[in-house]
């Protein structure tokens, strides 16, 4: 394999390289946009903003905290979700 024959092999990988880079970045970006306190309230069915602020205090969800204000990842939210779910058990009778 002479010099040419490496050179057009090792472009031809880059370019592959580039391809798959450039679908990667097709998929969607997830949303990071902070939710606020009335926001994860409402976005766990809570009926109250005390019940986060209970939740907070006890150090049971995950949050941000910038000056005075708490702030919220749904990543973070649905992981608590995740982790309070309970294992339905199923009683099947033939």
């Amino acid at each position: 394999m002479n010099i040419l024959d490496e050179i057009e092999q090792e472009l031809s990988e880059i370019k592959q390289l580039l391809r798959e880079l450039k679908n990667e970045r097709k998929e969607p970006v997830q949303d990071i946009k902070p939710l606020n306190v009335p926001e994860a309230r409402d976005f766990l069915h809570y009926k109250s903003d005390q019940t986060i602020y209970q939740l907070v205090r006890e150090n049971k969800i995950p949050n941000i905290k910038i000056g005075h204000k708490l702030y919220f990842l749904k990543e973070d939210l649905i992981a608590y979700l995740k982790k309070s779910r309970r294992n339905a058990v199923y009683n099947h009778e033939s």
